[in-house]
């Protein structure tokens, strides 16, 4: 369930902020994402709008934070 809310919002920031994804691999732990700086707005801007939507939609089902703290983008 959790893998299927992170690509159905992964698909909407990707449509909100202009990204062009080149790949993404879904880890049991982590996961990967190989994009372009996006047309609107920055990369972390992107990305924070990225986890705070999954963190929404799984934070009732959830024990746990399913984000860590930081990304680390390079």
């Amino acid at each position: 369930e959790a893998c299927t809310i992170f690509v159905s919002a992964l698909e909407r920031v990707r449509q909100s902020y202009g990204l062009c994804m080149y790949g993404y691999v879904i880890m049991p732990e982590h996961v990967h994402l190989l994009v372009n700086e996006p047309e609107r707005s920055t990369l972390a801007q992107a990305l924070k709008s990225l986890k705070q939507g999954v963190a929404r939609r799984l934070a009732l089902r959830a024990e746990e934070p399913f984000w860590q703290e930081r990304y680390y983008d390079f």
